[in-house]
């Protein structure tokens, strides 16, 4: 035990001192050792057992990883969860997709999000067939927008579908998908007459799996929307280099916004502002234009490219066919990594000022 013990001091030193990359290193050997002497205490192995898959996820040692998310139970969603998105930044998509779902199981098990309704759980293509269904929406709004892929695929098979959907997406989403058996809503305390007629209910990442390989969603520039004026003359790029601050990981996900303060010393290039939370002197202001999504894709579709992070607006710009460069430092999500946006180009943020932006 005093190897463990040693380890584990080690690690936590490191991490303390923000060397974090080389304090899961030790917290690995730790980790390795204990799983080989917790053989009899099943709920022990199996704690130990995650936690080492974990950091072996979190060193983007995949394959090492995926053997050991392997030996979880069926049960540990949260591990279930984490072994889909393994097999996804390994390419195995579609045993990536088949454990998807344990992303709401997971939701559901750790908090009151999602109601208990009295409908049949779809689980099956062939169950949605005829049936009047209520999608759930348990993703954030780039994934929302991205999962949206299956929506026409949905019409096919059922009679009638009510798609829960956030409200900054739901006047997008309705200009540029009209569907006679599908309504948008946006209500995150429906009651149960909101029920009544539908007998089937299922979640988006459902849909999403069930219908992985339907074609990109392409969004148009919506009427009555905010229009900017251009120059024709110059190369025009807007960009985002910080995510919400609500979010679990924006601090990983987020750049220096000197990155992009380069691009805008390029010959003949201007820099938008696609962020709504603040200007930058190097770039033009659009915080009056930009009301919703709406005027936000609006904006896009006037630009010659769009440099981002990993956040809503880089889901909505990929969506749109602007070629889009999707900027990462600490943190890249496999959707990112398998070809479901032909238009993106990942870049490390460090190499961005010697990236060539083309029209």
């Amino acid at each position: 035990m005093s190897s463990i013990a040693e380890y584990t001091k080690r690690g936590i030193k490191l991490y303390e001192t923000g060397n974090h990359s080389e304090s899961l290193k030790f917290f690995e050997k730790a980790y390795r050792e204990m799983t080989d002497q917790c053989i009899t205490n099943h709920d022990v192995r199996e704690s130990v057992i995650y936690n080492l898959a974990l950091t072996y996820y979190s060193l983007r040692l995949y394959k090492l990883a995926e053997e050991n998310y392997e030996k979880l139970s069926e049960y540990n969603y949260q591990g279930m969860y984490e072994l889909s998105m393994t097999k996804f930044f390994l390419h195995k998509l579609k045993s990536g997709a088949k454990l998807y779902p344990n992303r709401y199981l997971r939701d559901a098990f750790d908090s009151p999000k999602f109601p208990v309704l009295p409908l049949k759980k779809i689980n099956r293509v062939y169950d949605l067939t005829d049936r009047s269904v209520i999608v759930l929406n348990e993703q954030g709004i780039g994934d929302e927008l991205m999962f949206m892929r299956s929506i026409h695929e949905l019409s096919n098979r059922v009679k009638y579908a009510k798609v829960q959907v956030y409200p900054e997406l739901r006047r997008v989403l309705e200009e540029n998908i009209d569907l006679p058996n599908i309504e948008f809503f946006t209500d995150r305390s429906f009651n149960s007459s909101f029920l009544n007629g539908l007998d089937g209910v299922l979640y988006l990442g459902d849909l999403w799996t069930m219908f992985m390989d339907s074609p990109p969603l392409v969004l148009e520039t919506p009427v009555e929307a905010a229009i900017i004026d251009v120059d024709p003359g110059m190369f025009h790029v807007g960009f985002v280099c910080a995510c919400n601050k609500k979010s679990s990981n924006a601090k990983q996900r987020s750049v220096p916004e000197e990155i992009f303060k380069t691009l805008s010393k390029r010959p003949n290039h201007i820099l938008h502002s696609l962020m709504i939370d603040r200007s930058f002197k190097f770039a033009v202001d659009h915080r009056d234009k930009i009301k919703d999504f709406f005027d936000t894709l609006s904006i896009i579709d006037s630009l010659d490219a769009v440099v981002t992070i990993d956040t809503s607006v880089a889901h909505l710009a990929a969506a749109s066919g602007t070629p889009t460069y999707l900027i990462y430092n600490e943190y890249l999500d496999w959707r990112w990594t398998n070809g479901f946006y032909p238009n993106v180009t990942v870049v490390i943020a460090d190499q961005l000022k010697k990236l060539s932006l083309n029209k």
